[in-house]
């Protein structure tokens, strides 16, 4: 079990997220809708999706990525949580690869996507089993986010299937220190976002756990937050230390404007 030994030892580094010189694109067709690559077929060309010459992300941080829709953060988070391939030793979470290092996932866990087992006509107790039930942890979840066990999930509506799809993901292994966060509390009632950014805040501050979290909602994050991370067009513009005194909203809202003048000129 050397290897185990070697992979917790590097949970104590401080430095969580390394990367390096990073490049994603995509295919696409000239029409602008992205495709799978296919390189030999006519009329594709590369469609720039991130760029990330440098970014270290220290454990216990909480980011909050932002910026336009289309600016790349659900593509960067994607990535760093192992659902896209990139070169290796480009993008790095405890100086392990991304997306070929399985062992990873034990203590990284990522929520983007819709839930792929939304339509399961079983009840959250029977979907998580009693080993995951008995657990503080999917307890304390279940009393945060007010999910009843004996919900069935096909009936449920997409606020209900995202919190039993948080409680899922993060009951996944006892071990999780970085915790990807895609747009995951859209979905949810302010009374349980508050209550999970709540929970999040503490496992930063008491486990040394870090977030990133992507969002359009800035109620409360100013004294949520440690670091704040702008995205344009695919390129990180702004990376500032967040404090109570940070006004989000207005921050976010003054380089949106800057970076989109169109939205400048309506708004005025």
């Amino acid at each position: 079990m050397l290897w185990y030994v070697f992979f917790k030892s590097r949970l104590l580094m401080s430095t969580c997220v390394c990367i390096r010189g990073l490049e994603f694109t995509y295919e696409s067709q000239r029409d602008g809708h992205f495709k799978l690559p296919k390189c030999t077929e006519e009329g594709m060309g590369r469609q720039r999706a991130i760029i990330v010459e440098t970014l270290t992300i220290s454990r216990g941080e909480l980011v909050i990525f932002c910026g336009a829709n289309g600016a790349g953060k659900s593509t960067l988070l994607s990535i760093l949580g192992g659902r896209k391939m990139v070169q290796k030793g480009v993008v790095n979470i405890f100086g392990r690869n991304c997306f070929d290092d399985c062992q990873l996932s034990s203590v990284v866990c990522y929520v983007g996507e819709r839930w792929s087992d939304r339509f399961l006509d079983l009840t959250i107790a029977q979907f998580l089993g009693e080993e995951v039930l008995s657990k503080d942890r999917c307890k304390a979840l279940c009393d945060i986010l007010s999910i009843d066990l004996n919900w069935r999930i096909s009936r449920l509506s997409e606020g209900q299937r995202r919190r039993c799809q948080i409680v899922s993901t993060f009951t996944s292994s006892e071990d999780l220190s970085v915790y990807i966060l895609d747009e995951t509390t859209a979905d949810l009632d302010i009374v349980s976002r508050e209550r999970l950014l709540s929970w999040l805040k503490t496992q930063a501050r008491d486990c040394g756990a870090t977030i990133l979290y992507a969002t359009h909602i800035f109620d409360g994050l100013n004294e949520w937050g440690s670091r704040l991370i702008f995205l344009e067009n695919g390129i990180i513009s702004h990376d500032i230390t967040v404090d109570q005194s940070t006004n989000l909203y207005a921050l976010v809202k003054q380089w949106m404007m800057v970076s989109q003048p169109t939205l400048a000129h309506e708004s005025q």
